[in-house]
């Protein structure tokens, strides 16, 4: 297969959208605000918008350097919200009353 897609996110010059949400933590909404703030370059080739991996990088770094002197640190993530439509309860005694 071809050597460029065996190299690991960090040693690429440029990466997808999906994949630098993916890194940074964020949603795809978010990561476009940034690009279209230019607080993220990116650039486009054959038709692909690329996330430049260096400005990604510099960018979460200040953000996390910007938290920490504000004494904040970095929420947690949040658990995953159930799917679907929620199950009835199920008595585990015969004698309950249903």
């Amino acid at each position: 297969m071809n050597e460029f897609f065996d190299l690991p996110w960090r040693e690429r010059l440029a990466i997808e959208i999906r994949l630098a949400c993916e890194v940074a933590g964020i949603g795809k909404n978010s990561l476009i605000g940034l690009l279209k703030s230019e607080e993220i370059k990116s650039v486009k080739i054959a038709g692909r918008r690329l996330v430049v991996v260096s400005s990604l990088k510099a960018y979460v770094e200040q953000a996390a350097q910007r938290s920490f002197e504000e004494g904040k640190r970095p929420a947690p993530p949040r658990p995953a919200k159930p799917r679907g439509r929620p199950r009835k309860a199920i008595s585990t005694s015969k004698y309950e009353a249903a």
